[in-house]
């Protein structure tokens, strides 16, 4: 289950399970997972007239569904941005494991949900805050954080 994680760090999101062809997929999980990459892969007016968001594009895939399973629209969406993701350093400044399409623990061959959050909040603002406030963002999801 999708839950806060508090740290001396901050707060951040912690996906019990890992969401992959070889993951748990766990509904608030693959949920919160979907919300990301859908803000993330859609453009959005901010305050200061920019078009945030926008940053993935997933050739041949409409606009990502929220609805918690995981299946082959999802698939795509987490390969087009680990392919995305790849081109660029990791969070030390180093490389990033080889990912296998799964997001959940850090290990040498899944990446952290952290990625795609900080991702996001980069051209988005505010993790929960969208979680809270976007309509896009199903009950199912947002009772994870919020109830």
């Amino acid at each position: 289950m999708a839950r806060l994680l508090k740290s001396s760090f901050g707060i951040g999101i912690n996906l019990d399970g890992n969401v992959g062809s070889n993951g748990g997929n766990g509904r608030s999980d693959v949920g919160t997972l979907q919300f990301a990459m859908l803000l993330l892969s859609s453009g959005q007016q901010t305050p200061m007239g920019n078009q945030g968001g926008g940053a993935l594009s997933v050739p041949g895939q409409g606009t990502i569904a929220v609805d918690g399973y995981y299946g082959p629209q999802t698939a795509a969406y987490i390969a087009a941005y680990q392919a995305m993701r790849v081109k660029s350093p990791g969070p030390s400044g180093g490389a990033l494991p080889t990912p296998n399409g799964n997001f959940g623990n850090f290990r040498s061959n899944g990446w952290n949900f952290g990625l795609l959050q900080r991702d996001v909040e980069t051209t988005m603002g505010n993790f929960l805050e969208k979680v809270k406030t976007d309509t896009r963002c199903p009950p199912f999801v947002r009772q994870s954080f919020f109830e």
